[in-house]
């Protein structure tokens, strides 16, 4: 690794097969899902450079995964010199000739982002914004929060809505417009390895993978295993997700551990980090709960399905039966305890119906929202061309 200033080191040379790159922003953590359709761009000649704060060994290796450039800005800190420093790298080291457009994710940092955009416009590189899950905090939102969506969405060139609920936010905010509005559901790679023979232990293994926000109703885990071991079903629980750095997650994270501890839990349920490397926790289980209000369309809940895990999700959110067939590849149940303890009953003692349920989920993953799925649609998005289109579907696919 050179020794020059790490706010401008480029972490992969350029592939000379890539003629045309798109640059992603503003997201948080450089993750593989920012890259999921990089396999059906590269036979396009098409690849991604990501500009981002989060420069770790991690995130260096998911770029490198994807065939990714890594530009990195400065380590993100609360102040304005470090957002001057940030913007002053964008400035120098993303040229309009390099991209055909940015991706612009807003997350939380909107203050950031709202530069970001306005720089990539003066350098009239075309901008899809996408909106991911800050559109849910809409009614507690400031001023100068929904001001960003009043701006960005109408120098946007394309927004890209990841949420069902996200249209109506915005029509009831009057910045909806339709013309250049698209919703792109989430959408993951089916991973080829597939399990010989699901439900393999006497005790079955639950997962909760998702970061603790407080609509995911993660301490209703603490009431579901207290129910499991009052009926005696042998079971372990792994929930994955906590993220100590982040002071919006925390009171969360203390309740579930108080919860854990108050009840007596701690050999039967696990609390783990958030992690970008999830296909171990995967894995190694056999059911998946999210007792969140929302469940369309969520990340961990498609690839968990993906890796055949059987799905036990809240049903206050009625569009988790678009995800799931009730009863063939999982289950959507209110937040009552016991009702999830008969479901998982259920499978634990009849593992034949169990196993066809997680082969089940896998294909609902695997024929309706695999990237495979979903590309067609994204490619509409970006304005891929139709010479383009039609080499790509001379290139073999694969999920």
């Amino acid at each position: 690794m050179s020794n020059a200033d790490p706010a401008i080191v480029r972490l992969q040379a350029r592939d000379p097969e890539i003629s045309g790159r798109i640059l992603v922003i503003g997201a948080d953590l450089v993750m593989p899902k920012l890259f999921y359709f990089g396999d059906r761009l590269r036979p396009l000649g098409i690849g991604y450079t990501v500009y981002t704060h989060d420069v770790t060994a991690a995130s260096r290796a998911h770029a490198e995964a994807a065939g990714a450039e890594l530009i990195a800005a400065p380590p993100h800190r609360p102040g304005p010199w470090r957002l001057l420093r940030d913007l002053w790298t964008l400035i120098r080291r993303v040229k309009a000739a390099d991209y055909r457009h940015a991706e612009l994710y807003s997350d939380y940092h909107m203050i950031a982002s709202l530069f970001y955009l306005l720089i990539l416009r003066l350098k009239n590189i075309p901008v899809i914004l996408w909106c991911r899950g800050e559109l849910f905090d809409w009614p507690t939102f400031t001023w100068w929060e929904r001001l960003y969506f009043h701006i960005a969405i109408p120098l946007a060139r394309r927004v890209i809505l990841k949420e069902r609920y996200m249209i109506e936010t915005l029509r009831g905010a009057g910045i909806h417009e339709e013309s250049k509005t698209i919703e792109l559901h989430n959408s993951v790679p089916v991973p080829r390895w597939e399990r010989e023979t699901p439900f393999p232990q006497e005790t079955i293994r639950l997962l909760f993978m998702n970061s603790f926000k407080t609509w995911r109703n993660v301490s209703f885990c603490v009431e579901l295993a207290v129910a499991l071991r009052d009926s005696g079903i042998p079971f372990s629980m792994k929930i994955v997700g906590d993220k100590p750095a982040e002071p919006g997650l925390v009171e969360e994270a203390r309740r579930l551990r108080e919860g854990l501890a108050a009840h007596g839990l701690g050999e039967l349920v696990t609390v783990h980090p958030f992690t970008d490397e999830p296909r171990p926790y995967y894995e190694q289980a056999d059911i998946f709960v999210l007792p969140a209000n929302v469940i369309y369309c969520n990340f961990g809940l498609l690839e968990a399905m993906a890796y055949g895990l059987v799905p036990v999700v809240n049903s206050r959110d009625h569009d988790f039966g678009l995800i799931i067939e009730e009863g063939v590849s999982g289950f959507g149940l209110p937040l009552v305890p016991d009702l999830w303890v008969d479901k998982i009953q259920g499978l634990a003692h009849r593992r034949e119906e169990a196993r066809a349920m997680s082969r089940a989920a896998r294909a609902r993953i695997r024929d309706r929202f695999s990237t495979a799925k979903m590309f067609d649609t994204y490619a509409c998005a970006i304005g891929i061309t139709d010479g383009e289109n039609m080499q790509l579907q001379s290139q073999p696919r694969s999920t």
